[in-house]
Protein backbone atom coordinates (compact mmCIF):
# COMPACT_ATOMS: atom_id res chain seq x y z
CA UNK A 1 0.00 0.00 0.00
CA UNK A 2 1.18 3.70 -1.09
CA UNK A 3 2.16 5.72 1.78
CA UNK A 4 2.92 9.37 1.81
CA UNK A 5 5.75 10.84 3.90
CA UNK A 6 7.70 14.07 4.58
CA UNK A 7 11.10 14.04 4.70
CA UNK A 8 13.66 16.64 6.06
CA UNK A 9 15.95 17.18 3.72
CA UNK A 10 18.72 19.42 4.64
CA UNK A 11 22.49 18.81 3.94
CA UNK A 12 23.88 17.67 7.14
CA UNK A 13 20.49 16.25 8.50
CA UNK A 14 20.62 14.10 5.21
CA UNK A 15 24.25 12.82 6.03
CA UNK A 16 23.36 12.24 9.81
CA UNK A 17 20.39 10.01 8.15
CA UNK A 18 22.47 8.31 5.94
CA UNK A 19 25.26 7.84 8.57
CA UNK A 20 22.61 6.67 11.01
CA UNK A 21 20.84 3.74 9.11
CA UNK A 22 23.67 3.01 6.90
CA UNK A 23 21.68 3.88 3.52
CA UNK A 24 23.74 6.03 1.08
CA UNK A 25 20.31 6.48 -0.81
CA UNK A 26 17.89 7.77 1.68
CA UNK A 27 17.28 11.27 0.59
CA UNK A 28 16.99 12.65 4.41
CA UNK A 29 15.02 11.87 7.90
CA UNK A 30 11.29 11.04 7.72
CA UNK A 31 8.87 13.62 9.69
CA UNK A 32 6.17 12.29 11.72
CA UNK A 33 2.96 12.59 10.16
CA UNK A 34 0.55 11.47 12.58
CA UNK A 35 0.10 13.59 16.31
CA UNK A 36 -2.35 17.11 14.87
CA UNK A 37 -0.74 20.55 14.50
CA UNK A 38 2.27 20.56 17.37
CA UNK A 39 3.28 17.05 16.90
CA UNK A 40 2.81 16.33 12.79
CA UNK A 41 5.85 17.76 10.73
CA UNK A 42 6.95 18.99 13.88
CA UNK A 43 9.42 15.88 15.37
CA UNK A 44 10.72 12.56 13.98
CA UNK A 45 9.22 9.91 12.97
CA UNK A 46 8.64 7.74 16.15
CA UNK A 47 8.39 4.34 13.61
CA UNK A 48 12.01 5.06 12.63
CA UNK A 49 14.08 7.45 15.38
CA UNK A 50 12.13 5.47 18.53
CA UNK A 51 13.57 6.78 21.77
CA UNK A 52 15.20 10.26 19.93
CA UNK A 53 14.54 13.14 22.21
CA UNK A 54 12.87 15.07 19.36
CA UNK A 55 9.96 12.18 18.19
CA UNK A 56 6.93 13.50 19.51
CA UNK A 57 5.87 11.49 22.13
CA UNK A 58 8.04 10.34 25.52
CA UNK A 59 7.93 6.21 25.62
CA UNK A 60 11.55 5.68 27.21
CA UNK A 61 14.88 7.00 28.48
CA UNK A 62 15.61 9.97 25.52
CA UNK A 63 18.51 10.28 23.70
CA UNK A 64 19.01 13.49 21.80
CA UNK A 65 20.99 12.56 18.88
CA UNK A 66 23.77 13.65 16.53
CA UNK A 67 20.48 14.22 14.01
CA UNK A 68 19.10 16.90 16.20
CA UNK A 69 22.14 18.80 16.55
CA UNK A 70 22.69 18.20 12.47
CA UNK A 71 19.05 19.87 11.83
CA UNK A 72 19.67 22.98 14.55
CA UNK A 73 22.75 23.73 12.74
CA UNK A 74 21.41 23.05 9.30
CA UNK A 75 19.00 26.49 10.65
CA UNK A 76 21.77 28.80 10.31
CA UNK A 77 20.98 29.58 13.76
CA UNK A 78 23.43 27.45 16.06
CA UNK A 79 27.22 26.41 16.29
CA UNK A 80 26.70 22.81 17.59
CA UNK A 81 29.32 20.34 19.34
CA UNK A 82 28.58 16.79 18.23
CA UNK A 83 30.72 15.47 21.03
CA UNK A 84 27.18 16.56 23.06
CA UNK A 85 25.18 14.24 21.15
CA UNK A 86 23.97 11.13 22.65
CA UNK A 87 23.86 7.87 20.83
CA UNK A 88 20.88 6.48 19.52
CA UNK A 89 20.57 3.04 18.80
CA UNK A 90 17.31 2.77 17.56
CA UNK A 91 17.50 1.67 14.16
CA UNK A 92 21.39 2.03 13.84
CA UNK A 93 23.08 0.13 11.01
CA UNK A 94 19.89 -1.35 9.66
CA UNK A 95 20.14 -0.24 6.09
CA UNK A 96 17.66 1.13 3.23
CA UNK A 97 14.76 -1.77 4.03
CA UNK A 98 14.86 -0.49 7.27
CA UNK A 99 14.87 3.12 6.61
CA UNK A 100 12.39 3.37 3.67
CA UNK A 101 9.58 0.61 4.36
CA UNK A 102 6.85 0.42 7.02
CA UNK A 103 7.60 -1.94 9.98
CA UNK A 104 5.56 -4.81 8.48
CA UNK A 105 7.50 -5.01 5.47
CA UNK A 106 10.36 -4.91 7.94
CA UNK A 107 9.36 -7.89 10.02
CA UNK A 108 8.25 -10.11 7.08
CA UNK A 109 11.63 -9.60 5.54
CA UNK A 110 13.44 -10.35 8.18
CA UNK A 111 11.47 -13.26 9.06
CA UNK A 112 11.94 -14.68 5.53
CA UNK A 113 15.42 -14.79 6.55
CA UNK A 114 14.86 -16.63 9.71
CA UNK A 115 16.23 -13.47 11.21
CA UNK A 116 15.01 -11.75 14.51
CA UNK A 117 11.96 -8.55 13.88
CA UNK A 118 14.06 -6.55 16.50
CA UNK A 119 13.74 -3.91 17.12
CA UNK A 120 10.08 -4.69 16.79
CA UNK A 121 8.55 -7.35 18.20
CA UNK A 122 5.05 -9.93 17.90
CA UNK A 123 4.42 -10.88 21.50
CA UNK A 124 0.95 -9.76 22.21
CA UNK A 125 1.03 -7.93 26.18
CA UNK A 126 -1.60 -10.28 27.24
CA UNK A 127 -0.16 -12.96 26.53
CA UNK A 128 3.26 -12.33 27.82
CA UNK A 129 3.10 -14.36 31.07
CA UNK A 130 5.15 -11.96 33.08
CA UNK A 131 7.94 -12.27 30.77
CA UNK A 132 10.13 -9.31 30.30
CA UNK A 133 12.61 -7.72 27.77
CA UNK A 134 15.09 -5.20 27.07
CA UNK A 135 14.57 -1.76 25.52
CA UNK A 136 17.05 -1.68 22.29
CA UNK A 137 19.72 0.59 24.33
CA UNK A 138 19.38 -1.66 27.11
CA UNK A 139 18.44 1.45 29.64
CA UNK A 140 15.08 -0.32 30.49
CA UNK A 141 13.45 -3.64 31.21
CA UNK A 142 10.34 -3.47 28.81
CA UNK A 143 7.86 -5.67 27.37
CA UNK A 144 6.05 -5.76 23.81
CA UNK A 145 3.25 -3.09 23.26
CA UNK A 146 1.50 -5.08 20.83
CA UNK A 147 -2.36 -5.32 21.86
CA UNK A 148 -5.63 -5.86 20.07
CA UNK A 149 -8.06 -3.22 19.06
CA UNK A 150 -11.43 -3.25 19.00
CA UNK A 151 -11.54 -1.97 15.58
CA UNK A 152 -9.65 -2.77 12.44
CA UNK A 153 -6.80 -0.13 12.00
CA UNK A 154 -6.13 2.00 8.76
CA UNK A 155 -4.80 0.12 6.25
CA UNK A 156 -1.38 2.22 6.15
CA UNK A 157 -1.39 0.89 9.97
CA UNK A 158 -1.90 -2.99 8.88
CA UNK A 159 1.50 -4.20 10.04
CA UNK A 160 0.97 -8.05 10.67
CA UNK A 161 -0.09 -10.55 7.63
CA UNK A 162 -2.44 -14.03 8.57
CA UNK A 163 0.07 -16.09 11.15
CA UNK A 164 2.75 -13.58 12.08
CA UNK A 165 1.44 -13.24 15.38
CA UNK A 166 2.08 -16.60 17.74
CA UNK A 167 -1.39 -17.44 19.28
CA UNK A 168 -3.55 -15.48 16.82
CA UNK A 169 -5.19 -16.77 14.30
CA UNK A 170 -6.99 -14.69 12.40
CA UNK A 171 -8.17 -10.98 12.79
CA UNK A 172 -4.25 -9.71 12.74
CA UNK A 173 -5.39 -6.31 11.09
CA UNK A 174 -6.67 -5.58 14.92
CA UNK A 175 -3.33 -5.74 16.03
CA UNK A 176 -0.76 -3.33 16.68
CA UNK A 177 1.82 -1.52 18.64
CA UNK A 178 -0.21 0.98 22.14
CA UNK A 179 1.67 4.01 20.44
CA UNK A 180 -0.24 5.32 17.28
CA UNK A 181 2.67 8.20 16.35
CA UNK A 182 5.26 4.64 15.69
CA UNK A 183 2.84 3.57 13.37
CA UNK A 184 0.85 1.18 15.37
CA UNK A 185 4.48 -0.58 14.86
CA UNK A 186 4.91 -3.01 18.14
CA UNK A 187 8.25 -2.40 20.09
CA UNK A 188 10.01 -3.39 23.77
CA UNK A 189 8.56 -0.37 25.65
CA UNK A 190 9.74 0.67 29.23
CA UNK A 191 6.92 0.40 31.62
CA UNK A 192 5.74 1.28 35.18
CA UNK A 193 5.58 -1.30 37.76
CA UNK A 194 2.06 -1.31 39.88
CA UNK A 195 0.94 -2.88 43.05
CA UNK A 196 -3.10 -2.82 43.62
CA UNK A 197 -3.48 -0.58 40.64
CA UNK A 198 -0.97 2.35 42.50
CA UNK A 199 2.63 3.35 40.18
CA UNK A 200 5.54 1.40 42.72
CA UNK A 201 8.53 2.01 40.10
CA UNK A 202 9.30 2.52 36.75
CA UNK A 203 11.57 -0.23 34.75
CA UNK A 204 14.43 2.30 34.25
CA UNK A 205 17.70 0.44 35.05
CA UNK A 206 19.68 4.07 35.39
CA UNK A 207 17.02 5.14 38.33
CA UNK A 208 18.95 4.69 41.25
CA UNK A 209 15.33 4.73 42.92
CA UNK A 210 13.87 1.70 41.53
CA UNK A 211 16.18 -0.65 43.38
CA UNK A 212 14.39 -3.34 45.10
CA UNK A 213 14.00 -4.11 48.88
CA UNK A 214 16.69 -7.10 49.83
CA UNK A 215 13.17 -9.52 50.56
CA UNK A 216 11.99 -8.55 47.35
CA UNK A 217 15.24 -9.08 44.97
CA UNK A 218 14.84 -12.59 43.68
CA UNK A 219 17.39 -11.93 40.73
CA UNK A 220 20.53 -9.79 42.30
CA UNK A 221 19.10 -6.58 40.15
CA UNK A 222 20.70 -3.61 40.94
CA UNK A 223 19.53 -0.08 39.54
CA UNK A 224 21.78 2.77 38.92
CA UNK A 225 24.04 4.93 36.49
CA UNK A 226 25.98 2.47 35.61
CA UNK A 227 23.75 -0.55 35.35
CA UNK A 228 21.77 -2.02 31.89
CA UNK A 229 19.61 -4.25 30.91
CA UNK A 230 20.38 -7.93 30.53
CA UNK A 231 17.88 -10.67 29.47
CA UNK A 232 17.45 -13.60 31.96
CA UNK A 233 17.65 -17.52 30.11
CA UNK A 234 14.71 -18.02 32.98
CA UNK A 235 12.97 -17.69 36.40
CA UNK A 236 15.84 -17.12 39.28
CA UNK A 237 15.87 -18.40 42.55
CA UNK A 238 16.64 -18.25 45.95
CA UNK A 239 17.22 -20.69 49.07
CA UNK A 240 17.69 -20.65 52.51
CA UNK A 241 17.37 -23.76 55.20
CA UNK A 242 15.07 -25.51 52.93
CA UNK A 243 12.71 -22.22 52.00
CA UNK A 244 12.85 -21.69 47.97
CA UNK A 245 11.20 -18.58 46.40
CA UNK A 246 11.09 -18.47 42.62
CA UNK A 247 10.81 -14.84 41.02
CA UNK A 248 7.51 -14.48 39.25
CA UNK A 249 8.46 -11.70 36.86
CA UNK A 250 11.15 -13.01 34.42
CA UNK A 251 12.92 -12.49 31.21
CA UNK A 252 15.23 -9.17 31.58
CA UNK A 253 16.99 -7.56 35.22
CA UNK A 254 18.78 -4.72 35.48
CA UNK A 255 22.95 -5.05 36.33
CA UNK A 256 25.74 -3.48 36.89
CA UNK A 257 28.05 -3.36 34.23
CA UNK A 258 31.29 -2.56 32.89
CA UNK A 259 33.26 -2.35 29.94
CA UNK A 260 36.87 -3.24 29.85
CA UNK A 261 39.71 -4.07 27.48
CA UNK A 262 39.04 -8.27 28.12
CA UNK A 263 35.26 -8.27 27.21
CA UNK A 264 31.92 -6.70 28.88
CA UNK A 265 31.16 -7.47 32.55
CA UNK A 266 28.13 -8.07 34.68
CA UNK A 267 28.79 -7.59 38.37
CA UNK A 268 26.77 -8.91 40.74
CA UNK A 269 27.36 -8.87 44.50
CA UNK A 270 30.81 -8.30 43.81
CA UNK A 271 31.88 -10.55 41.12
CA UNK A 272 32.39 -9.77 37.46
CA UNK A 273 31.05 -12.61 35.31
CA UNK A 274 32.87 -11.74 31.34
CA UNK A 275 30.59 -11.54 28.41
CA UNK A 276 32.57 -12.82 25.59
CA UNK A 277 30.09 -13.57 22.83
CA UNK A 278 26.83 -11.81 21.87
CA UNK A 279 24.08 -14.78 23.03
CA UNK A 280 26.28 -16.34 25.49
CA UNK A 281 24.75 -17.98 28.28
CA UNK A 282 26.48 -17.02 31.87
CA UNK A 283 25.23 -19.34 34.68
CA UNK A 284 25.07 -17.39 38.35
CA UNK A 285 25.10 -19.33 41.65
CA UNK A 286 26.27 -16.46 44.41
CA UNK A 287 25.50 -16.15 47.97
CA UNK A 288 24.38 -13.04 49.82
CA UNK A 289 23.42 -12.78 53.57
CA UNK A 290 22.17 -16.75 53.40
CA UNK A 291 20.45 -16.50 50.73
CA UNK A 292 22.06 -18.22 47.82
CA UNK A 293 20.79 -17.37 44.81
CA UNK A 294 20.28 -19.32 40.75
CA UNK A 295 20.02 -17.98 37.32
CA UNK A 296 21.43 -17.75 34.18
CA UNK A 297 21.74 -14.50 32.10
CA UNK A 298 22.13 -14.22 28.54
CA UNK A 299 25.03 -11.53 26.93
CA UNK A 300 24.90 -8.78 24.59
CA UNK A 301 27.38 -7.47 22.26
CA UNK A 302 29.96 -5.08 24.16
CA UNK A 303 28.93 -2.86 21.00
CA UNK A 304 24.55 -2.95 22.41
CA UNK A 305 26.32 -1.56 25.67
CA UNK A 306 29.24 -0.08 25.86
CA UNK A 307 28.69 2.95 23.68
CA UNK A 308 31.90 5.30 24.58
CA UNK A 309 32.91 6.22 21.55
CA UNK A 310 36.77 6.33 23.23
CA UNK A 311 36.01 2.55 24.16
CA UNK A 312 36.82 -0.15 21.49
CA UNK A 313 35.07 -3.46 22.15
CA UNK A 314 37.47 -6.21 21.87
CA UNK A 315 36.84 -9.36 19.56
CA UNK A 316 34.58 -11.58 20.47
CA UNK A 317 36.12 -14.65 21.10
CA UNK A 318 33.39 -18.12 20.40
CA UNK A 319 33.23 -20.31 22.49
CA UNK A 320 34.45 -18.32 25.67
CA UNK A 321 37.99 -19.13 27.54
CA UNK A 322 37.34 -22.22 30.14
CA UNK A 323 37.96 -21.48 33.56
CA UNK A 324 36.95 -17.82 32.42
CA UNK A 325 34.11 -17.14 35.27
CA UNK A 326 34.66 -16.25 39.11
CA UNK A 327 33.43 -19.20 40.94
CA UNK A 328 31.56 -17.49 44.28
CA UNK A 329 32.23 -19.87 47.22
CA UNK A 330 28.69 -21.46 48.36
CA UNK A 331 28.89 -21.77 52.58
CA UNK A 332 26.25 -24.04 53.97
CA UNK A 333 23.53 -21.48 55.53
CA UNK A 334 23.95 -21.48 59.48
CA UNK A 335 19.93 -22.61 60.15
CA UNK A 336 19.15 -21.87 63.43
CA UNK A 337 17.19 -24.04 65.46
CA UNK A 338 13.90 -21.90 65.84
CA UNK A 339 13.70 -21.60 62.03
CA UNK A 340 14.19 -25.32 61.40
CA UNK A 341 11.69 -25.98 64.50
CA UNK A 342 9.33 -23.40 62.94
CA UNK A 343 10.00 -25.58 59.31
CA UNK A 344 9.02 -28.87 60.94
CA UNK A 345 5.58 -27.00 62.65
CA UNK A 346 4.48 -25.48 59.64
CA UNK A 347 4.75 -28.67 57.83
CA UNK A 348 3.30 -30.80 60.76
CA UNK A 349 0.16 -27.63 60.05
CA UNK A 350 0.26 -28.64 56.07
CA UNK A 351 -0.16 -32.58 56.82
CA UNK A 352 -3.06 -31.96 59.34
CA UNK A 353 -4.98 -29.55 56.80
CA UNK A 354 -4.54 -31.96 54.19
CA UNK A 355 -5.85 -34.53 56.78
CA UNK A 356 -8.91 -32.29 57.46
CA UNK A 357 -9.79 -31.40 54.03
CA UNK A 358 -9.18 -35.58 53.02
CA UNK A 359 -12.09 -36.54 55.79
CA UNK A 360 -14.69 -33.76 55.00
CA UNK A 361 -14.29 -34.63 51.58
CA UNK A 362 -15.04 -38.47 52.48
CA UNK A 363 -17.58 -36.95 55.00
CA UNK A 364 -19.80 -35.18 52.14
Amino acid sequence: MRHNVHIMVTPRVKEEARKHFNCSTLEGAELENQGGEGTALAHWEKRLFGNEGMTGVFTQNSAFSRLTLALMEDTGWYKVDYNMAEPLQWGKNLGCMFAKNSCGAWMKAQKDAGKTVAPFCNNVKKNSNSKTSCTVDKTSVASCNLVEYEQQLPGDFQNFVAGSIPGVAGSEENYGGSVALADYCPYYQAFTWTKQGKDVRTSSCISYHNNLEQDKNYALESYGTNSRCFEQLGKWTRQNCGVCWTAANWGSGCYKYLCEPDSLKIEIVGYKFKCFYKGQHINISVQDNDWEYHGELICPSCQEVCLDDIFICPTEVKPAPQNSQPVPKLSPAACSQCSILFQQVLGLEMLLILVYNAYFRLQF
